[in-house]
């Protein structure tokens, strides 16, 4: 990603993008509506050419960047008024969200979130736009370029003990956060589903140093899970390290509601439940996904394994 100047005033108007096919895309991003409401959010328009015309994308097609209202957030208002920032190898949105959710107002503070692209089939044929893994209101891993440690489950091969899940998606680098967006677009970042207590394995080509996992749960409240029962750790040696029934932090992530206020009403987007751990070497990684007891499926977004950048 490139920032375009213009060349009559050196101001930032676009974002450039070269995508896999070697096509220069560039995208012109606006925060619209009230910035005082639940309403403002940011927008995104595209164009070959720095200087335009550009054609303002649709909900379809991911026109709407960065949003709270699709991910019905109980916790985040007002996402907009925003730049965007690179650090290492990554990319961010760095936006301001009121201080108040309920409240609104001109009081703000500044949060991020990762941007990644994804490829749609769009009116124009196929295209690769930005996606954001957010807004999220919940523990994320720190800047690679900041903690040295890089999500490396892409290194690895996945197999699941369910054998109708996708896994596919576990390792896309996208986290399933809108609730009510649009369903075209939302068919681009979508879920893996298990029907029943299911382990993954990641399997490394090469001995890997890693130092967390985050499992992350399903934007839909009928499809979370609350316990991932064993983390089974197979070392360079080949022998076995095993941590138990890392929960689900329900409290922290859950609205909960029903006469015994067991029953979860909301879930917060993009949370995860994760272990960390001191650095150590391994050649694969078990992780058993457990569906809560009368639920059909469990929906998990990703899975991110931490290791040295």
């Amino acid at each position: 990603m490139n920032i375009h100047k213009s060349a009559k005033n050196d101001a930032t108007v676009a974002e450039y993008h070269k995508d896999k096919n070697g096509e220069d895309r560039y995208f012109f991003t606006f925060s619209c509506n009230d910035f005082t409401t639940s309403n403002y959010q940011v927008g995104m328009a595209v164009s070959d050419k720095p200087e335009g015309p550009f054609r303002k994308l649709t909900e379809a097609e991911g026109g709407l960047l960065l949003c709270s209202s699709t991910t019905e957030s109980e916790t985040i208002s007002g996402a907009g008024h925003h730049s965007f920032v690179t650090f290492g190898d990554q990319l961010f949105i760095a936006y301001h969200r009121h201080k108040d959710y309920i409240e609104g107002g001109d009081a703000r503070y500044t949060a991020i979130d990762e941007v990644k692209f994804i490829t749609i089939d769009g009116e124009d044929g196929e295209m690769e736009v930005p996606y954001v893994n957010g807004p999220t209101d919940s523990m994320q891993p720190l800047p690679e370029a900041y903690s040295g440690y890089k999500n490396v489950a892409d290194k690895a091969t996945v197999t699941c003990t369910d054998e109708t899940a996708d896994t596919k998606w576990l390792k896309d680098g996208l986290l399933s956060v809108h609730k009510v967006a649009d369903e075209e677009f939302m068919d681009y970042v979508r879920e893996t589903y298990i029907s029943k207590t299911s382990t993954f394995t990641f399997d490394f080509a090469e001995e890997t140093n890693i130092r967390a996992v985050m499992i992350y749960n399903s934007a839909f409240e009928k499809s979370i899970f609350l316990n991932i029962p064993r983390i089974e750790f197979t070392l360079e040696d080949n022998s076995v390290r095993v941590i138990r029934d890392v929960k689900f932090d329900v409290e922290q992530y859950c609205t909960m509601g029903g006469e015994y206020g067991n029953i979860v009403r909301y879930v917060k987007s993009g949370s995860a439940a994760f272990a960390e751990f001191y650095d150590i070497s391994v050649k694969s990684v078990k992780i058993t996904v457990e569906v809560p007891e009368g639920q059909e499926s469990v929906g998990i977004s990703e899975i991110k394994v931490l290791g040295k950048a």
